[in-house]
């Protein structure tokens, strides 16, 4: 499973929006992530 880096979302947000989404794209990938573990086990 390929983990989240803050360049890889980076990359994918548009510059003029960074700052506004990136916290909430941010939060979505840790509950994604949070979700599968909590799958895995």
């Amino acid at each position: 499973m390929s983990k989240f880096t803050g360049n890889e979302l980076e990359i994918k947000i548009n510059p003029e929006l960074e700052e506004e989404i990136n916290g909430t794209i941010l939060n979505e990938a840790c509950v994604v992530i949070n979700l599968r573990k909590n799958f895995d086990k």
